[in-house]
């Protein structure tokens, strides 16, 4: 039958609803096969929704069972993002990959009870965290260092400013002075000719 053949990159809307119905329903805390994430909750889902689509569920079943090598082969080449991944539980991590965020979410990927080596490094994790925020802070004493080191390297900034701008008036108006000093010299001497002449 070349329908059920039909590549798998076509879009889908109850491709879609499935999905989003899946996060929602098949989460990893139930109790229940059926609810809980995995191979028994998805067909499950695909059979409430395959009273929209006559048989969806079969189609499903021999699309993993005919081509789930295929599938997951060009999933594995077509990665995206960066070659680092994180997967939990089969669910990809979207978090930041250091060391405090990643031991976070192994730990929370189990059922509960969470097993007790978690919740002991979960909790170091918080005190070694408080750790380094109270070794990368700043001092008191240094914060007020740094203030009066600004201050005082602006005060030495405006006093050589000022410095600069005294010698460029004090030379301005010198010049000025100058000129019309000669000025009036040229303008008495040319007057005392004048006088002479007479």
């Amino acid at each position: 039958d070349d329908a059920s053949d039909k590549s798998f990159e076509t879009f889908s809307s109850h491709w879609w609803k499935y999905v989003t119905q899946f996060h929602e329903k098949c989460v990893t805390a139930s109790k229940d096969a059926k609810k809980r994430f995995g191979e028994e909750c998805s067909y499950a889902l695909i059979d409430n929704l395959d009273g929209k689509l006559p048989h969806l569920s079969n189609d499903v079943k021999r699309c993993v069972r005919d081509h789930h090598t295929q599938i997951l082969e060009e999933q594995l080449n077509n990665r995206g993002g960066k070659d680092l991944v994180l997967r939990i539980n089969g669910w990809k991590f979207e978090g930041a990959l250091d060391a405090d965020s990643a031991v976070r979410a192994v730990c929370t990927g189990f059922h509960p009870p969470m097993p007790q080596a978690c919740k002991d490094i979960i909790r170091d994790l918080g005190t070694h965290q408080e750790r380094i925020f109270q070794t990368r802070g700043i001092s008191t004493a240094s914060l007020i260092g740094l203030i009066l080191a600004l201050f005082v390297a602006m005060v030495a900034v405006l006093h050589f400013f000022r410095r600069l701008m005294s010698k460029g008036i004090r030379s301005a108006l010198r010049s000025e002075v100058m000129l019309e000093v000669g000025r009036a010299v040229s303008t008495r001497g040319s007057g005392a000719d004048a006088y002479s002449s007479l």
